[in-house]
């Protein structure tokens, strides 16, 4: 009997663990990491049934420091623990490791303003900002900041998942994507604080935004990625302009705290009126559109008061 690093479950098929004795029956496959598969799932035990998301790992080894991690990191969902269970389970062969967490109604961060629009990033990004900072305050950064890590409700308020790369502040980051990476923009070093996930938040926003990607067509050429080429796709585009000031703190690395990165765009969105304050005039648009004005003005209302 061997310990596997490849599970690959199916709708309808179920997972009992060794230990805890908990059946999950799963629904579908929710996505891949880079450390394992993730599920929708129901069951949990006897007493207390519901709808998850369940992780089989790649690796035991770390997804027992991502379970580590969520233990002491994750936030509460809905009043509830995010981290659920934690076992094993056999299959003809092999023992696979797995973990429970609470399910977060939504959909990404990409999905959510391609279907929403633009306008809905600053609310988003302020939501996201918040979630970060939250870390912070614990001596960790998330790290690989990404739109399909962040999962948006209808509402625009935002839960971070795949805890996998979270990392204590001074330590390497572990794990990353490319395109967010402070380190691959040559605007810095590749270690865990809270400037490397405002960098990649920042590289995030202006992606949702439409900002130009440097380079794009070929290939990203080290001198193509510099601080400048990004301050330009900031000027280009339209989306960035109300707030550039804080996108080019969070690229030069000025934000020695992230909190004040927070102020400062809650500033922005007052004072270029984003906030309640903004009288807001729906063309013909259909009722789609309407109702999506209308969450916005009532959600950005909730931050600023």
């Amino acid at each position: 009997m061997t310990i596997s690093s490849n599970a690959e479950l199916l709708p309808g098929m179920s997972v009992r663990g060794r230990w805890n004795k908990s059946t999950y029956l799963i629904e579908r496959k929710l996505g891949e990491g880079a450390n394992g598969h993730v599920y929708l799932v129901v069951g949990g035990t006897e007493a207390k049934q519901g709808r998850y998301a369940l992780k089989v790992g790649f690796n035991t080894s770390d997804l027992q420091s991502e379970i580590n991690l969520l233990k002491k990191l994750a936030p509460r969902v809905n009043k509830k623990p995010f981290f659920i269970d934690a076992d094993d389970y056999m299959d003809v062969e092999d023992v696979h490791s797995f973990y429970v967490m609470q399910y977060v109604e939504g959909i990404t961060m990409s999905s959510f303003i391609d279907k929403k629009g633009t306008d809905w990033l600053y609310l988003t990004g302020y939501y996201l900002l918040s979630r970060l900072i939250e870390l912070h305050k614990r001596g960790f950064a998330f790290c690989d900041v990404k739109p399909s890590n962040v999962v948006v409700s209808a509402y625009g308020q935002v839960e971070l998942i795949d805890y996998g790369g979270a990392s204590p502040f001074g330590k390497s980051v572990r794990q990353f994507t490319e395109m967010y990476d402070r380190g691959y923009w040559n605007c810095g070093s590749r270690s865990a604080d809270s400037g490397y996930d405002l960098f990649a938040f920042c590289l995030v926003f202006m992606q949702l935004a439409g900002a130009a990607q440097p380079g794009k067509g070929e290939e990203l050429l080290p001198q193509i990625r510099s601080k400048s080429e990004l301050f330009q796709a900031i000027k280009d585009c339209p989306t960035c302009h109300n707030i550039a000031p804080v996108l080019h703190g969070m690229i030069n690395g000025t934000y020695l705290d992230s909190g004040k990165a927070l102020e400062d765009w809650k500033r922005r969105m007052h004072t270029f009126g984003v906030g309640p304050k903004q009288t807001i005039t729906i063309p013909w648009l259909g009722g789609l559109a309407v109702v999506s004005a209308l969450l916005l003005t009532v959600s950005v209302y909730v931050v600023f008061n």
